[in-house]
Protein backbone atom coordinates (compact mmCIF):
# COMPACT_ATOMS: atom_id res chain seq x y z
CA UNK A 1 0.00 0.00 0.00
CA UNK A 2 0.90 3.16 -0.86
CA UNK A 3 0.22 6.30 0.24
CA UNK A 4 1.39 10.17 -1.66
CA UNK A 5 1.32 12.94 0.40
CA UNK A 6 2.67 16.55 0.31
CA UNK A 7 4.97 17.50 2.90
CA UNK A 8 2.19 20.48 3.56
CA UNK A 9 -0.91 17.65 4.00
CA UNK A 10 1.75 15.49 6.37
CA UNK A 11 2.11 18.47 8.49
CA UNK A 12 -0.95 19.68 8.48
CA UNK A 13 -3.30 16.56 9.13
CA UNK A 14 0.32 15.42 11.39
CA UNK A 15 -2.07 14.37 14.62
CA UNK A 16 -4.53 12.26 12.95
CA UNK A 17 -1.98 10.29 11.14
CA UNK A 18 0.22 9.45 13.51
CA UNK A 19 -2.92 8.43 15.38
CA UNK A 20 -3.87 5.87 12.82
CA UNK A 21 -0.64 4.50 11.86
CA UNK A 22 0.78 4.14 15.24
CA UNK A 23 0.57 0.42 15.21
CA UNK A 24 1.24 -0.42 11.43
CA UNK A 25 4.77 -1.00 10.15
CA UNK A 26 5.38 2.00 8.02
CA UNK A 27 8.03 2.77 5.67
CA UNK A 28 8.69 6.31 5.20
CA UNK A 29 9.79 7.88 1.98
CA UNK A 30 10.68 11.28 1.49
CA UNK A 31 11.06 12.82 -1.76
CA UNK A 32 12.60 16.26 -2.37
CA UNK A 33 14.12 15.53 0.97
CA UNK A 34 15.83 18.52 0.74
CA UNK A 35 13.02 20.44 2.34
CA UNK A 36 14.13 18.33 5.14
CA UNK A 37 18.24 20.16 5.77
CA UNK A 38 17.29 22.62 8.15
CA UNK A 39 16.93 20.95 11.45
CA UNK A 40 15.22 23.70 12.94
CA UNK A 41 12.15 23.67 10.85
CA UNK A 42 9.05 21.93 11.35
CA UNK A 43 9.16 20.09 8.41
CA UNK A 44 12.22 17.96 10.08
CA UNK A 45 11.02 17.72 13.26
CA UNK A 46 8.07 16.22 12.08
CA UNK A 47 9.29 13.37 9.90
CA UNK A 48 12.10 13.25 12.47
CA UNK A 49 9.36 12.22 14.87
CA UNK A 50 7.01 10.12 12.84
CA UNK A 51 9.85 8.07 11.28
CA UNK A 52 11.43 7.42 14.89
CA UNK A 53 11.81 3.13 14.79
CA UNK A 54 10.46 2.94 11.67
CA UNK A 55 12.33 2.85 8.38
CA UNK A 56 13.00 5.60 5.97
CA UNK A 57 14.84 6.76 2.63
CA UNK A 58 15.57 10.09 1.49
CA UNK A 59 15.51 11.02 -1.84
CA UNK A 60 17.27 14.46 -3.46
CA UNK A 61 19.03 15.32 -6.70
CA UNK A 62 19.32 19.44 -5.06
CA UNK A 63 22.95 19.07 -4.12
CA UNK A 64 24.30 20.93 -0.45
CA UNK A 65 24.51 25.13 -1.02
CA UNK A 66 26.73 24.38 2.73
CA UNK A 67 28.67 21.76 4.70
CA UNK A 68 25.82 22.33 7.38
CA UNK A 69 22.92 21.43 5.00
CA UNK A 70 24.31 17.50 5.51
CA UNK A 71 23.84 17.42 9.43
CA UNK A 72 19.89 17.17 8.77
CA UNK A 73 20.52 14.46 6.23
CA UNK A 74 23.14 12.45 8.57
CA UNK A 75 21.19 12.81 11.40
CA UNK A 76 17.95 11.04 10.03
CA UNK A 77 19.52 8.06 7.93
CA UNK A 78 22.56 7.39 10.87
CA UNK A 79 21.76 9.19 14.55
CA UNK A 80 24.44 7.72 15.89
CA UNK A 81 27.10 9.09 13.56
CA UNK A 82 26.71 12.50 15.82
CA UNK A 83 25.59 13.32 19.13
CA UNK A 84 24.39 16.16 18.51
CA UNK A 85 24.39 19.26 16.04
CA UNK A 86 26.85 20.68 18.98
CA UNK A 87 28.91 18.05 18.21
CA UNK A 88 29.08 17.96 13.87
CA UNK A 89 29.86 21.55 14.25
CA UNK A 90 32.69 21.23 16.81
CA UNK A 91 33.85 18.93 14.24
CA UNK A 92 33.61 20.72 10.87
CA UNK A 93 32.92 24.49 11.86
CA UNK A 94 36.55 25.51 12.08
CA UNK A 95 36.03 29.31 12.30
CA UNK A 96 32.97 32.08 12.85
CA UNK A 97 32.03 36.04 12.23
CA UNK A 98 31.01 38.04 14.70
CA UNK A 99 27.75 36.96 15.08
CA UNK A 100 28.70 33.14 15.18
CA UNK A 101 27.67 32.25 11.58
CA UNK A 102 30.07 29.59 10.21
CA UNK A 103 32.60 31.15 7.41
CA UNK A 104 35.08 28.53 7.07
CA UNK A 105 34.82 24.57 7.66
CA UNK A 106 37.32 21.34 8.07
CA UNK A 107 37.22 17.73 7.84
CA UNK A 108 35.47 17.78 4.41
CA UNK A 109 36.81 14.72 3.43
CA UNK A 110 35.28 12.90 7.26
CA UNK A 111 31.90 14.77 6.10
CA UNK A 112 31.50 13.22 2.81
CA UNK A 113 32.55 9.97 4.05
CA UNK A 114 29.75 10.45 6.82
CA UNK A 115 27.17 11.68 4.36
CA UNK A 116 27.49 8.59 2.42
CA UNK A 117 26.65 6.20 5.67
CA UNK A 118 23.52 4.43 4.62
CA UNK A 119 23.59 6.50 1.40
CA UNK A 120 24.12 5.89 -2.03
CA UNK A 121 25.71 8.93 -4.31
CA UNK A 122 24.48 8.61 -7.88
CA UNK A 123 25.19 11.32 -10.60
CA UNK A 124 22.71 12.45 -13.61
CA UNK A 125 24.96 10.86 -15.70
CA UNK A 126 25.09 7.44 -13.81
CA UNK A 127 21.44 7.17 -13.35
CA UNK A 128 20.75 8.53 -17.19
CA UNK A 129 23.20 6.59 -19.32
CA UNK A 130 21.80 7.79 -22.72
CA UNK A 131 21.44 11.62 -21.79
CA UNK A 132 22.75 13.71 -24.18
CA UNK A 133 26.05 16.04 -23.72
CA UNK A 134 25.59 19.07 -21.99
CA UNK A 135 28.19 21.81 -23.33
CA UNK A 136 28.34 24.77 -21.21
CA UNK A 137 30.02 27.82 -22.65
CA UNK A 138 31.05 31.38 -21.31
CA UNK A 139 30.30 34.56 -23.16
CA UNK A 140 32.83 37.16 -21.82
CA UNK A 141 31.23 40.61 -22.25
CA UNK A 142 32.46 44.47 -21.17
CA UNK A 143 29.82 46.83 -20.13
CA UNK A 144 29.84 50.37 -21.73
CA UNK A 145 31.85 52.75 -19.94
CA UNK A 146 29.51 54.84 -18.01
CA UNK A 147 27.94 51.85 -16.91
CA UNK A 148 30.85 50.20 -15.43
CA UNK A 149 32.14 54.08 -13.51
CA UNK A 150 28.58 53.74 -12.45
CA UNK A 151 29.03 50.25 -11.34
CA UNK A 152 32.72 51.08 -9.20
CA UNK A 153 31.21 54.04 -7.35
CA UNK A 154 28.36 52.29 -6.14
CA UNK A 155 30.74 49.08 -4.64
CA UNK A 156 33.04 51.54 -3.28
CA UNK A 157 30.57 53.57 -1.12
CA UNK A 158 28.55 50.17 -0.09
CA UNK A 159 32.39 49.29 1.26
CA UNK A 160 32.68 52.41 2.90
CA UNK A 161 29.38 51.10 4.78
CA UNK A 162 31.54 48.05 5.82
CA UNK A 163 33.47 47.92 9.38
CA UNK A 164 37.48 48.15 8.57
CA UNK A 165 38.22 45.22 10.68
CA UNK A 166 39.31 42.21 10.02
CA UNK A 167 35.38 40.00 9.50
CA UNK A 168 32.65 40.92 7.78
CA UNK A 169 29.15 39.88 8.98
CA UNK A 170 27.58 37.35 6.35
CA UNK A 171 24.64 38.93 6.25
CA UNK A 172 25.92 42.21 5.06
CA UNK A 173 27.97 40.53 2.82
CA UNK A 174 25.30 39.00 1.40
CA UNK A 175 23.30 41.89 0.82
CA UNK A 176 25.63 43.94 -1.00
CA UNK A 177 26.69 41.22 -3.45
CA UNK A 178 23.06 40.92 -4.39
CA UNK A 179 22.83 44.86 -4.79
CA UNK A 180 25.98 44.80 -6.72
CA UNK A 181 24.45 41.75 -8.93
CA UNK A 182 21.63 43.78 -9.87
CA UNK A 183 23.59 46.90 -11.07
CA UNK A 184 24.92 44.78 -14.11
CA UNK A 185 21.37 44.10 -15.73
CA UNK A 186 19.53 47.10 -14.35
CA UNK A 187 21.64 50.33 -15.91
CA UNK A 188 18.32 52.12 -16.24
CA UNK A 189 16.80 51.62 -13.05
CA UNK A 190 20.28 52.75 -10.69
CA UNK A 191 21.37 55.49 -13.12
CA UNK A 192 17.69 56.48 -12.84
CA UNK A 193 17.16 57.05 -17.05
CA UNK A 194 15.46 54.10 -18.41
CA UNK A 195 17.10 54.97 -21.79
CA UNK A 196 20.28 53.53 -20.24
CA UNK A 197 20.62 49.43 -21.85
CA UNK A 198 23.18 47.45 -19.86
CA UNK A 199 24.86 45.41 -22.42
CA UNK A 200 23.68 42.54 -21.12
CA UNK A 201 20.57 43.18 -23.24
CA UNK A 202 22.77 43.03 -26.77
CA UNK A 203 24.12 39.44 -25.65
CA UNK A 204 20.61 38.22 -24.92
CA UNK A 205 19.60 39.46 -28.36
CA UNK A 206 22.72 38.03 -30.27
CA UNK A 207 22.03 34.92 -28.64
CA UNK A 208 18.55 34.97 -30.31
CA UNK A 209 19.26 36.27 -33.78
CA UNK A 210 22.35 33.18 -33.28
CA UNK A 211 19.74 30.53 -32.37
CA UNK A 212 17.90 31.52 -35.98
CA UNK A 213 14.37 30.54 -34.14
CA UNK A 214 15.24 27.86 -32.05
CA UNK A 215 13.64 28.05 -28.79
CA UNK A 216 15.63 29.04 -25.42
CA UNK A 217 15.39 29.52 -21.81
CA UNK A 218 16.67 32.71 -20.39
CA UNK A 219 17.43 32.41 -16.51
CA UNK A 220 17.96 35.61 -14.40
CA UNK A 221 18.02 36.14 -10.38
CA UNK A 222 15.95 39.55 -9.79
CA UNK A 223 13.01 39.97 -10.46
CA UNK A 224 13.39 43.60 -11.84
CA UNK A 225 15.77 41.87 -14.52
CA UNK A 226 12.92 39.36 -14.93
CA UNK A 227 10.59 41.91 -15.68
CA UNK A 228 13.01 43.79 -17.95
CA UNK A 229 13.84 41.39 -20.43
CA UNK A 230 10.25 40.27 -20.42
CA UNK A 231 9.08 43.83 -21.44
CA UNK A 232 12.57 44.12 -24.44
CA UNK A 233 11.73 40.83 -25.55
CA UNK A 234 7.70 40.40 -25.82
CA UNK A 235 7.89 37.41 -24.15
CA UNK A 236 6.99 35.75 -20.88
CA UNK A 237 8.07 34.81 -18.01
CA UNK A 238 7.92 33.41 -14.42
CA UNK A 239 9.53 34.65 -11.11
CA UNK A 240 8.34 34.75 -7.64
CA UNK A 241 5.37 36.76 -7.97
CA UNK A 242 3.86 35.02 -11.21
CA UNK A 243 0.63 33.39 -10.32
CA UNK A 244 0.45 29.31 -10.79
CA UNK A 245 -2.21 29.41 -13.61
CA UNK A 246 -0.04 32.38 -15.41
CA UNK A 247 3.16 30.17 -14.67
CA UNK A 248 0.74 26.79 -16.00
CA UNK A 249 -0.15 29.25 -18.95
CA UNK A 250 2.89 30.63 -20.09
CA UNK A 251 5.01 27.44 -19.74
CA UNK A 252 2.13 25.80 -21.90
CA UNK A 253 2.72 28.33 -24.68
CA UNK A 254 6.40 27.91 -24.48
CA UNK A 255 6.05 24.11 -24.68
CA UNK A 256 3.11 23.95 -27.22
CA UNK A 257 3.16 27.27 -29.26
CA UNK A 258 6.14 27.10 -32.17
CA UNK A 259 5.65 30.99 -32.05
CA UNK A 260 6.93 31.63 -28.79
CA UNK A 261 10.71 30.73 -29.02
CA UNK A 262 12.00 32.57 -25.98
CA UNK A 263 10.74 32.15 -22.08
CA UNK A 264 12.27 33.92 -19.10
CA UNK A 265 12.97 32.16 -15.70
CA UNK A 266 13.76 32.91 -12.38
CA UNK A 267 16.19 29.82 -11.12
CA UNK A 268 13.91 29.24 -7.58
CA UNK A 269 10.85 29.72 -9.27
CA UNK A 270 10.93 27.81 -12.08
CA UNK A 271 13.82 25.37 -10.49
CA UNK A 272 11.55 22.50 -9.97
CA UNK A 273 8.09 21.41 -11.22
CA UNK A 274 8.45 22.25 -14.77
CA UNK A 275 8.61 19.46 -16.99
CA UNK A 276 8.88 18.70 -21.00
CA UNK A 277 11.13 21.85 -21.88
CA UNK A 278 13.66 18.77 -22.68
CA UNK A 279 11.01 17.72 -25.65
CA UNK A 280 11.33 21.03 -27.40
CA UNK A 281 14.37 22.76 -26.15
CA UNK A 282 18.02 22.53 -25.64
CA UNK A 283 19.41 26.27 -25.61
CA UNK A 284 19.99 28.05 -22.19
CA UNK A 285 21.19 31.61 -21.50
CA UNK A 286 22.10 32.72 -18.07
CA UNK A 287 22.25 36.31 -18.43
CA UNK A 288 23.15 36.78 -14.62
CA UNK A 289 24.97 33.75 -13.18
CA UNK A 290 23.05 31.49 -10.67
CA UNK A 291 23.27 32.72 -7.04
CA UNK A 292 23.90 29.21 -5.29
CA UNK A 293 25.26 25.58 -6.56
CA UNK A 294 21.44 24.13 -6.19
CA UNK A 295 19.91 26.83 -8.47
CA UNK A 296 22.45 26.06 -11.09
CA UNK A 297 21.68 21.95 -10.85
CA UNK A 298 17.84 22.05 -10.83
CA UNK A 299 17.60 25.27 -13.20
CA UNK A 300 19.68 23.23 -15.87
CA UNK A 301 17.67 20.15 -15.20
CA UNK A 302 14.42 21.64 -16.92
CA UNK A 303 16.33 20.87 -20.37
CA UNK A 304 19.01 18.44 -19.48
CA UNK A 305 16.97 15.61 -18.16
CA UNK A 306 15.51 12.37 -19.03
CA UNK A 307 13.76 12.57 -22.54
CA UNK A 308 16.58 15.32 -24.27
CA UNK A 309 17.32 13.53 -27.29
CA UNK A 310 19.92 16.58 -28.07
CA UNK A 311 23.26 17.78 -27.17
CA UNK A 312 22.28 20.98 -24.56
CA UNK A 313 24.40 24.24 -24.83
CA UNK A 314 24.54 26.24 -21.84
CA UNK A 315 25.73 30.02 -22.52
CA UNK A 316 26.98 31.48 -18.83
CA UNK A 317 26.89 35.36 -19.77
CA UNK A 318 29.80 37.05 -17.60
CA UNK A 319 30.45 41.18 -17.30
CA UNK A 320 34.06 41.74 -16.71
CA UNK A 321 35.63 42.97 -13.66
CA UNK A 322 32.19 42.72 -12.11
CA UNK A 323 30.80 39.61 -9.04
CA UNK A 324 29.51 37.81 -11.66
CA UNK A 325 33.24 36.58 -12.68
CA UNK A 326 33.44 35.55 -8.67
CA UNK A 327 29.96 34.02 -9.40
CA UNK A 328 31.06 31.98 -12.17
CA UNK A 329 34.05 30.92 -10.61
CA UNK A 330 32.66 29.53 -7.66
CA UNK A 331 30.28 27.51 -9.82
CA UNK A 332 32.73 25.79 -11.44
CA UNK A 333 34.54 24.73 -8.21
CA UNK A 334 31.70 23.45 -7.12
CA UNK A 335 30.96 25.56 -4.59
CA UNK A 336 28.78 27.47 -2.42
CA UNK A 337 28.08 30.70 -4.06
CA UNK A 338 26.20 32.37 -0.82
CA UNK A 339 29.60 33.92 -0.07
CA UNK A 340 32.78 31.48 -0.34
CA UNK A 341 35.05 34.85 0.56
CA UNK A 342 33.18 35.99 4.25
CA UNK A 343 36.50 37.53 5.14
CA UNK A 344 38.27 40.79 5.15
CA UNK A 345 36.98 43.67 3.61
CA UNK A 346 40.13 43.40 0.57
CA UNK A 347 38.54 39.84 -0.24
CA UNK A 348 35.14 41.26 -0.54
CA UNK A 349 36.42 43.78 -2.52
CA UNK A 350 38.42 41.63 -5.29
CA UNK A 351 35.56 39.20 -5.57
CA UNK A 352 33.11 42.58 -6.44
CA UNK A 353 35.55 43.18 -8.74
CA UNK A 354 36.24 40.02 -10.45
CA UNK A 355 39.86 39.58 -9.40
CA UNK A 356 41.50 36.84 -8.82
CA UNK A 357 41.43 35.49 -5.02
CA UNK A 358 41.92 32.21 -3.32
CA UNK A 359 38.88 30.54 -1.75
CA UNK A 360 39.00 29.69 1.57
CA UNK A 361 36.53 27.23 2.18
CA UNK A 362 35.02 24.43 -0.25
CA UNK A 363 31.72 22.82 -0.15
CA UNK A 364 30.59 19.14 0.13
CA UNK A 365 27.94 18.61 -2.95
CA UNK A 366 25.73 15.21 -2.88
Amino acid sequence: LFVLMSIQIFKRDYERIVKETVHRNIHVLVDEAHCLKDVGTDNYKKVRDYSYGRSIQLLTGTPLNNPLDAYAYIKTVSPNTYKNLAQFERTHVKSRDFFGNPTEFSNLDLLRDNLLINAVLKTKEDVLTDLPECIITQIDYELDKKHMALYKQLVNEQLLLLPDGEKIDATSVQRLMHSMGQIIMQWHHFGQDESLKSAGYDVVEEVIEELGGKKLIVFANYKRTNQSLVDRLGCHGIWGDTSAKDKEKYWDEFLNDPACKVIVLNPIAAGIGLDGAQHVCQEILYIEPPIALSHWTQSLSRVHREGQRNVVTVRMAVALGTIQQERVRSLSDKEALVNPLQGSKAELRAALFGEVVTPKSCLVTA
